[in-house]
């Protein structure tokens, strides 16, 4: 069971008013990845690897480990 792996979601909002009016609004969102969970984020959701190219992917060569 995943615990304390989340997906955040949000939007960004902006709009200017000089020197001509401008706005925007888009979605975002940001990965909290509990690393201790890597493996059964691995197997439970498809979209997501590691160590191989997917939607969402982590090389974990990118982290140093101490």
């Amino acid at each position: 069971m995943i615990k304390n792996s989340y997906i955040y979601t949000g939007n960004v909002i902006h709009k200017r008013f000089k020197p001509k009016i401008h706005s925007f609004n888009y979605n975002v969102f940001s990965l909290l990845i509990d690393l201790s969970e890597i493996d059964l984020l691995h197997k439970t959701l498809k979209i997501f690897s590691y160590n191989k190219l997917n939607i969402i992917s982590i090389n974990i060569l990118f982290f140093k480990i101490i």
